[in-house]
């Protein structure tokens, strides 16, 4: 995961599979954050 600056009080969050994203959703959830948009953007490169 890798959280980047502060944007209009938005912070761009990159996780390296979906795993990563639905644990950090789940907690956003359980926590009251807001989750206004999700992009899933296919790998063009492998992580190693």
């Amino acid at each position: 995961m890798s959280i980047c600056g502060n944007f209009d009080l938005s912070f761009p969050m990159f996780f390296a599979d979906s795993n990563g994203l639905n644990i950090y959703e789940d907690i956003a959830r359980k926590c009251g954050l807001n989750i206004r948009d999700t992009k899933i953007i296919a790998d063009k490169y492998k992580i190693e």
